[in-house]
């Protein structure tokens, strides 16, 4: 329950959005009233680029275990001494 609580009084506030990183969002990229973009404006420019960002990271993630794995495997391999023979 505190933790729901304390996820909707971050969102609410709009306070998360100053902790993304510039890769992500940065104010100078949206544009805003006369004194430039209030909160809003950057929480609804961070909710459109969030699932792609997100999307990105998910293949990062993927594509490093997909290497810890082949890594694993040829470890076993040269452990136990298995050779492959091509023939072409």
């Amino acid at each position: 329950m505190f933790f729901i609580t304390f996820r909707f009084q971050l969102y609410s506030t709009y306070k998360w959005v100053d902790s993304l990183p510039p890769a992500i969002l940065t104010r100078d990229e949206v544009q805003g009233g006369w004194f430039g973009p209030d909160h809003k404006d950057l929480k609804q420019e961070a909710d459109k680029r969030l699932p792609k960002v997100m999307e990105a990271v998910e293949s990062m993630i993927e594509t490093h275990y997909r290497f810890k794995s082949y890594q694993t495997e040829v470890q076993a391999i040269s452990k136990l001494g298995i050779t492959a023979l091509l023939k072409l």
